[in-house]
């Protein structure tokens, strides 16, 4: 993994070195006033789409962000303003976002159509944090959407709670590079559980599932089991605050120990591999062909 986020890093910091400098970018803007630089962008974009402007605050430091979990209110009431807080991959070269938090303000679609129009110019972004934005199934449908187009690994949705949503929209895509995903918080059920253990068995790049502080008990647990049984990705998933019995604890602990795969699930999982191993020689071929 960490040579994979290295070669990611590399290929990022790339692309915004060769990026031309600012006055060729806001010639090719078509006079509409942009930069390609996020940071004073996005504002504009939310102006273009009717919005009240939202600031983008750069962090200065890694770690300046107060974590989801101690977020408290502050005597400051800008602290909850609307705004898009970022941490650069290299503080010296800007748009070169890496992170992004957004906390405590609704995110509707034209939110999320401006992050669609702005994403593009962050070639460096890989984590997205939203923290109690109000999604509901259609915004989370959108937001899935987004996150596999421009190859997001890092997601939190803490404290997002979505009645009845499928939250394995997320994961559930064949090209899904999504490494770590935190549902926490979201008052997920087993209907939820089950769907998330059926696409685990065909999910090859989720490495950290959060699933803490939500409402799952011993059934959604054994969904969980069910695709773990298959999957051989994942490598941390936390159920801690839920509803899970002792019955549900001991099938959870057998699929952490050896066990022999049945019939079916074996045929499952050479199927699964062998999808995806067709579909990654299909996505070469243009890129293997050699020019002129």
């Amino acid at each position: 993994e960490s040579l994979a986020t290295c070669e990611m890093t590399k290929r990022g910091a790339q692309k915004v070195a060769e990026k031309p400098p600012p006055e060729s970018e806001s010639s090719n803007s078509d006079g509409d006033g942009l930069t390609g630089i996020f940071e004073t962008d996005f504002p504009i974009l939310c102006v273009q789409e009717e919005m009240h402007p939202v600031d983008v605050v750069v962090l200065a430091s890694k770690g300046a962000v107060v974590e989801e979990s101690e977020a408290k209110v502050e005597e400051n009431a800008d602290f909850f303003r609307p705004k898009v807080v970022v941490e650069l991959e290299d503080e010296s070269v800007r748009g070169s976002v890496k992170t992004m938090h957004v906390r405590g303000w609704k995110v509707d679609e034209r939110v999320l159509k401006v992050l669609n129009l702005a994403f593009p110019l962050c070639n460096s972004l890989t984590t997205i944090k939203f923290w109690n934005v109000g999604l509901d199934k259609q915004l989370l449908d959108k937001f899935a959407n987004l996150i596999n187009r421009f190859n997001i690994k890092n997601v939190s949705l803490t404290g997002n709670p979505i009645p009845g949503g499928d939250f394995s929209v997320l994961f559930d895509h064949e090209n899904s590079l999504l490494q770590q995903l935190s549902l926490r918080g979201n008052c997920l059920d087993d209907a939820g559980a089950q769907c998330l253990g059926e696409c685990l068995p065909a999910n090859q790049s989720l490495l950290i599932l959060d699933l803490s502080h939500n409402r799952i008990s011993s059934v959604g647990a054994k969904h969980l089991v069910a695709g773990l049984r298959i999957n051989r990705t994942l490598l941390s998933l936390s159920l801690a605050n839920n509803k899970i019995d002792d019955k549900g604890a001991c099938a959870l602990a057998e699929v952490l120990s050896r066990f022999a795969l049945s019939h079916h699930e074996i045929v499952a999982r050479r199927m699964y591999h062998a999808e995806k191993k067709q579909t990654t020689e299909v996505e070469k071929k243009p890129t293997d062909r050699k020019s002129g």
